[in-house]
């Protein structure tokens, strides 16, 4: 289930509570909003580990971003996964191609955990 974040508290104490939690940033007044909640949704339910999904207007969490985060979440999206309160991984935009936008993140995702020495497996749809 993907979670919505409402306060800038909400968005610290799911980093700081959550020792692996993907997170997706957008403008939620542009259509791009739904695709993003569709898109996290897809890839939480293809996730075989106890991971947070969430997802944040940047309005909400404009003053914890860097200022080029803000930027890149009002024009389009911005995915962060983060592990025991470090950001590990970073995605810029999507495609709006649902199966490429989840393999790629899948991708990034399962790459940037290795360095932790993490396997990561992904529930084949």
């Amino acid at each position: 289930m993907v979670i919505e974040l409402f306060d800038e508290n909400e968005y610290r104490e799911a980093i700081s509570r959550n020792n692996l939690i993907i997170m997706g940033i957008a403008n939620k007044e542009v259509k791009l909003w739904k695709y993003l909640e569709t898109l996290l949704r897809n890839l939480e339910s293809q996730l075989n580990l106890n991971v947070k999904v969430v997802i944040a207007d940047v309005k909400v969490v404009k003053n914890i971003l860097q200022e080029f985060e803000t930027d890149v979440a009002k024009r389009r999206t911005l995915i962060k996964v983060f592990l025991n309160g470090t950001c590990i991984f970073m995605q810029e935009d999507v495609t709006e191609n649902i199966t490429n936008d989840i393999e790629m993140l899948k991708r990034g995702i399962k790459d940037s955990l290795k360095r932790y020495s993490i396997d990561i497996k992904f529930i084949v749809k």
